[in-house]
Order: C-alpha cells, then structure tokens, then sequence
C-alpha cells in the first residue's frame, strides 16, 4: 500500500473510531505528541485539542462525520467532510438551543510515522452560529 493510501486509510479510521463512535482513548495512538490542530477558533495542541474534542461531543452528543472525499499526496491528506448533529450541550460558553446543524468541512492534515502531526480545519463559522441559533464571536 502507497504511503498516500495508508494515511487515507488511517485519517478514515481516525473519523469513524474517535469522532463517530467517540472513543478518545484512541486519541494518543492517532496523533503525534507535537500535533498541533490550526482551526478558525484557536490553535489546539496536546490536551487542550482532546478537551476539545470531548467538549464537542457533548455540545453534539449525536455527531457524526460523513467523509465525502480524500485526496492524498506525498505525507498531506485533503479531506471533504459533512458534520451533523444536535446542539444539546454548551458549546464556546453558549447554551444549547436544540437546534440541528449540517456544515462542510475541509480538513487538510499532515502526516509522519502513522500519525497525524498537523490540521487545518476550514469551515464557515457564520453558518455553523446560525444554524446553532447563537450570536457570533466579535474579536
């Protein structure tokens, strides 16, 4: 299997294992300790990315990540994703409103030794706050 092959394999068991069926205990075999995640919100390293994530499920306890492309090239993987969920906990300080949320996403990651090292999460925060039914961050 080509190296490109492989990180696609292992980005999509990365989804289905710790975002869809929300098991954070793969977290340390997934990612190097040095990954960083560069999203709009922040930049995550270590802990503060696995709280993160942990924040999300319960702010989405129904989330799911539906891969809808991959390309690979060289140690670099772009992928398209559509998250859905539910807004049932609090998310970035906001109270829940119920509300259904579906969003695109790209995820652009980097990859060494089997495991991710870095991200780049685009997605357009606008619409996510609209559909969550809060009022956007002002800087």
């Amino acid at each position: 299997m080509s190296i490109e092959e492989d990180n696609k394999a292992r980005h999509y068991q990365l989804i289905e294992e710790v975002f869809n069926k929300k098991n954070l205990d793969l977290v340390p075999e997934s990612f190097a300790p040095g990954f960083i995640d560069h999203m709009p919100v922040d930049e995550l390293y270590g802990e503060k990315g696995t709280n993160f994530t942990a924040m999300l499920f319960n702010a989405f306890p129904d989330l799911h990540w539906k891969v809808e492309d991959m390309i690979a090239e060289s140690d670099k993987l772009a992928t398209r994703i559509t998250m859905e969920g539910t807004f049932k906990g609090e998310y970035l300080g906001n109270a829940p409103t119920g509300n259904k949320v579906t969003l695109s996403m790209i995820i652009i990651t980097k990859w060494q030794d089997g495991k991710e090292v870095e991200e780049w999460a685009v997605y357009d925060q606008l619409v996510l706050y609209r559909q969550l039914g809060i009022t956007p961050l002002t800087p």
